[in-house]
């Protein structure tokens, strides 16, 4: 097409810039260059055949080359893991991710958890066919930002000459649109030169349009041949000729598809209407609802698009194209791709069939040592670096999936082979999962978190600008000088040492719990001596007491890590500033290390149990991770509910101002239970992906199911308004209307005794709703040998110094 298009010339190309074909000698280094740049320029940029083409709008920075560079590098980025992502869901249908390729028209199911549920053939080919074209436009983007990125800087004005190659495809309101606007317009001279102008001579515009839609058919049919099993002109080349037909009828006629309401005495009439016509439509015909409207011409152009392209792409991957394309152009520079590894580490790979047998046996993993630590940490912490510098805040991207990469490697390939440190390996890809969601938090910012200048490294951040801030906790250690702080902090610290070695110890002495294999919660029976156990009328009690001791393990273990810490960190608070830059007064310790948690037992509701009394270290990865995606996914929900609801039940004008208040609210609701079951499922992931690490698989049936169900928990309780009693006791005391109660003392005194019984009543649900379900996640974690692990050594607990004289003299051990 290329050849053609230069044989048809009447006069040499010159540039837009230029009035007239420059002359100059016969070779040149000024030909040379105008050589290699008209046969890479296919739309023309520089070239004064591209003079009628649409140029997608640019959102990169163009004030200089390095922030073009750096937008170009994001883009980049974005695209190609964009492209693995449909490339690796594509994979997933039937036999489409095999180099033998198969047919679109096969019945799949439902990604789990709804799996039982069937996709006919013909929705599935729907699907496979947006993917298709999602892969593509994903495919040739990162492809031309990767050209542009280090082609850019030989242009004098990089911006001009390497614009965006698609529109936004999915918001195309037209057929014509989407061709003309939204697609690539890579391929277009060489359409116009080849099939428009000799179809323009036949039949003019009308010709001009068929012809270069059938030179696109053509191209892609013979593009298909050329993989050795023929061409398809029926599939392939009609699907091009078709859409020439429907362009060239929005072409010629006025088409339109609106919502026409029609006042009566008591309502409005909706209808729908559709109009192809060469004439302006009527005034009468009052379009109200705009953006309801756009959306019939989106979908409008999306059967036209979409289903005939089923027969096309079915054709495609029959042949294998599907998988070829993805084997030729492997965009990310993983050796391992991201969405696989994802899928892999959910399932073995296998999205449709999620299975409970999940990740790689701990004893084929590397002894885990503190050289993949220390990497990882570095990574960590360079992509940390440039966040908070404001001069390196773009890099930034360029970094994090380094470190993704490497907090990947370090997961998956190490891991201590003791069995006594296998619940350590469970902290190891917890935190990896940590830093996971951090490095979500850094790439999601738009500008470099904002920092107060105080010397503290907070795990509740609370020097730093923070949408969601923690709850800080009661704090009764003294604070008149440092050294009785930190008396107290010491004290503090040995009181949880204590609790967590005496609870940790009794674990042990309960069947096989405090062993390496572990051992199930659900008991009907515990052994006191060898001729006496106490008998439980049922297994479910034994594994409530079982569940509450572990909520105390894991409350009194961070605890005492946080005082440890605080204590190693006394130095640099104690000594004076001319020595330790960190110096702080004593009045401000409290502020700066306030207590992981706030009597959890005296919580109130479920929100007071998870927003005040429970640890806060990983709230703000959770909101930014979880939160934050989910406030969004049920903000677009809600507005789509809104929109479709408001031009349903629109009535007279006497409640439009009704509808008017009513419009959002279910946006706004969404978007609540959106945050806190985003926020929810983190947190079960956070605790599913620390227990794969320990070698035997996830199960998000029990662990993440579990955070789930307090994240609806919390949406009942809102919902219903419950767990409010208590708001007026935080802040102060609050003045009473003495008439209100008519002289009668005695109803102050049965509305004091109702809110008592209230209280308890809460406490009661809080304590049920947390504790009932968490008796399956924790056997999860039990049967996987998480107690058995070594402390505090045995030779030096007290704890088990007094259990080993009591099964000396009840077993005769």
């Amino acid at each position: 097409m290329k050849l053609i298009d230069i044989a048809t010339l009447r006069y040499p190309l010159r540039r837009k810039s230029e009035k007239e074909c420059p002359r100059s000698k016969l070779l040149s280094f000024r030909q040379v260059w105008d050589a290699i740049d008209y046969s890479f320029d296919l739309r023309g940029m520089c070239w004064e055949f591209g003079h009628d083409f649409h140029v997608p709008p640019e959102t990169r920075k163009t004030s200089s080359l390095f922030h073009f560079e750096v937008g170009t590098g994001r883009q980049f980025l974005k695209h190609a893991l964009l492209a693995d992502v449909v490339f690796t869901a594509i994979a997933q249908v039937g036999t489409l991710g095999t180099s033998s390729g198969g047919t679109i028209f096969v019945t799949t199911h439902l990604p789990f958890p709804l799996r039982f549920i069937p996709v006919p053939r013909v929705f599935t080919a729907m699907f496979v066919s947006i993917l298709a074209g999602l892969a593509a436009c994903h495919t040739l983007s990162a492809i031309h930002t990767f050209l542009t990125f280090f082609l850019a800087p030989f242009y004098s004005d990089p911006a001009k000459s390497w614009p965006p190659l698609f529109g936004d495809p999915l918001h195309a309101t037209s057929v014509r649109n989407f061709w003309s606007y939204q697609w690539h317009s890579v391929l277009r001279q060489g359409f116009w030169a080849t099939g428009g102008k000799p179809g323009w001579k036949i039949a003019d515009g009308i010709g001009a349009v068929l012809g270069v839609f059938l030179m696109s058919g053509l191209f892609h049919d013979l593009s298909m041949w050329c993989m050795g099993q023929g061409m398809e002109l029926s599939h392939v080349t009609s699907y091009f000729v078709l859409q020439g037909i429907i362009v060239a009828i929005e072409k010629t006629f006025d088409l339109d598809i609106w919502i026409e309401h029609t006042d009566t005495e008591d309502s409005q009439k909706i209808t729908l209407r559709a109009s192809i016509s060469g004439y302006p439509k009527k005034p009468e015909y009052l379009k109200r609802c705009t953006k309801l409207n756009d959306h019939l011409m989106k979908a409008w152009t999306a059967f036209w698009i979409v289903i005939p392209a089923t027969f096309m792409v079915d054709a495609w991957a029959r042949r294998g194209l599907l998988h070829l394309v993805r084997g030729t152009f492997q965009l990310l520079p993983f050796n391992a791709s991201p969405t696989r590894a994802v899928l892999w580490l959910l399932g073995e790979n296998k999205i449709f069939q999620l299975q409970s047998s999940m990740g790689p046996d701990v004893a084929a993993r590397q002894e885990l040592t503190l050289k993949p630590i220390l990497v990882c940490e570095i990574c960590v912490f360079l992509a940390a670096y440039m966040t908070v510098n404001p001069r390196l805040f773009q890099l930034r991207l360029w970094f994090i999936p380094i470190a993704l990469e490497s907090i990947w490697y370090l997961c998956t390939n190490y891991a201590f082979s003791d069995p006594w440190l296998n619940t350590y390996n469970f902290g190891n890809c917890a935190v990896g999962f940590t830093m996971f969601m951090k490095l979500i938090e850094l790439a999601s910012l738009n500008e470099p978190p904002k920092y107060d200048g105080q010397p503290a490294c907070s795990k509740q951040a609370i020097h730093w600008n923070n949408d969601s801030p923690c709850h800080i906790p009661e704090d009764k250690r003294r604070d008149s000088s440092h050294f009785k702080f930190y008396t107290d902090t010491l004290i503090l610290f040995l009181k949880h040492l204590f609790y967590l070695d005496t609870l940790h110890a009794l674990f042990a002495n309960v069947g096989t719990l405090g062993m390496p294999q572990g051992d199930t919660i659900f008991r009907d029976a515990f052994a006191l001596t060898s001729n006496y156990s106490i008998r439980l009328p049922h297994p479910l009690i034994g594994a409530l007491f079982l569940t509450f001791g572990v909520g105390l393990v894991i409350l009194n273990a961070m605890s005492a890590g946080h005082y440890l810490i605080m204590l190693l960190a006394a130095p640099l608070t104690w000594l004076p500033p001319s020595i330790s830059p960190y110096a702080l007064p004593a009045s401000s310790l409290k502020k700066e290390w306030p207590p992981l948690f706030d009597h959890p037992l005296s919580a109130a509701s479920l929100r007071d149990f998870w927003s005040n009394r429970w640890h806060a270290v990983f709230r703000r990865n959770f909101s930014a991770s979880g939160g934050k995606p989910g406030m969004v996914v049920g903000k677009c929900l809600g507005e789509a509910i809104d929109e479709a609801a408001q031009t349903l039940t629109m009535t007279r004008d006497k409640t439009a101002e009704k509808n008017t208040r009513k419009e959002g609210q279910m946006s706004s609701l969404l978007m609540r239970m959106g945050g806190i079951m985003g926020v929810f499922l983190m947190s079960g992931l956070l605790h599913d992906v620390g227990m794969w690490g320990m070698g035997q698989g996830m199960d998000l049936r029990r662990v993440t199911g579990y955070f789930l169900i307090q994240g609806v928990g919390l949406m009942i309780e809102t919902g219903l308004g419950l767990g409010q009693v208590n708001k007026h006791e935080h802040k102060g005391p609050h003045k009473t209307n003495s008439s209100a109660t008519n002289g009668n003392a005695y109803a102050h005194v049965n509305s004091s005794e109702s809110s008592a019984k209230y209280r308890w009543l809460m406490k009661v649900w809080m304590l049920v709703w947390v504790t009932f379900p968490a008796t399956m996640m924790m056997d999860a974690w039990l049967q996987r040998g998480l107690a058995g692990v070594v402390i505090v050594p045995h030779a030096y607990s007290p704890a088990r110094a007094l259990l080993r004289l009591w099964n000396d003299f009840a077993f005769g051990q």
